[in-house]
């Protein structure tokens, strides 16, 4: 019985992986669907974390990969004020659901949907915090996000993040991610889930705080790694 629950799995998998590959639109369709629901899941187990985390987000915050919103009720219950949201979020098909979400939480800020790139971004330091939550795992140029990170903040502005990394220095996982790093990425319809992203962020000249905790619904995206980042004044 367990084999045959395994077997029907796989070819489950491996139909989605096929269609995957086989198609771009079917692959933005098919996350536009999946990611709010495991998105989600995860922010329920994490939710007394990022509340601690995100209890001082202020000023003009920028979401990046925001889906359909689920930071937006913690920037509404921030101590400090937040006076204006940047949703980006490129994949339009979440944008009703985002929608939803703004009128739901009905937080004291403007909120602006955008499905602009990153990159193209041109408002450098203008943004008292930018908010990675689930995202750096997809972003093709992870390294160069974090970059453009620092040069969108203001001095003093602050980086916050909830990511799940490459487990460096764990013996079985480490492999396991490496193993099954690149049917996920297509399964999952892009997230990477064996990048090294504490490495990176350790990179910039920001003083950086982080905590390791395992919280992953998958033993692959399981290490996740919480925390903020201060720019310098």
């Amino acid at each position: 019985l367990i084999v045959a629950l395994f077997g029907a799995l796989f070819l489950l998998a491996s139909g989605i992986y096929i269609c995957m590959v086989t198609s771009k639109d079917r692959a933005m369709r098919f996350s536009g669907y999946i990611i709010p629901k495991v998105m989600k899941k995860v922010d329920k187990k994490l939710h007394l974390i990022r509340k601690e985390l995100l209890k001082n987000v202020e000023g003009k915050v920028l979401d990046v990969g925001c889906a359909t919103g689920h930071y937006l009720k913690y920037f509404r219950d921030s101590n400090k004020k937040v006076t204006s949201v940047i949703a980006l979020e490129p994949n339009v098909l979440m944008h009703e659901g985002l929608k939803k979400e703004i009128e739901t939480v009905k937080g004291n800020f403007e909120v602006l949907i955008s499905s602009q790139f990153m990159e193209d971004l041109k408002d450098e330091g203008t943004y008292d915090s930018i908010v990675f939550g689930n995202v750096l795992c997809e972003i093709p140029d992870y390294e160069k996000a974090i970059e453009k990170a620092y040069k969108l903040l203001k001095p003093g502005g602050r980086i916050y993040f909830s990511e799940h990394i490459l487990d460096e220095g764990n013996f079985w996982r480490v492999p396991l991610q490496k193993f099954m790093q690149h049917w996920w990425f297509t399964i999952s319809a892009g997230c990477d889930c064996a990048r090294p992203t504490l490495r990176a962020l350790k990179k910039m000249p920001w003083q950086l705080h982080s905590w390791t905790i395992i919280a992953g619904n998958m033993p692959w995206t399981a290490r996740f790694e919480i925390g903020l980042a201060v720019k310098a004044k």
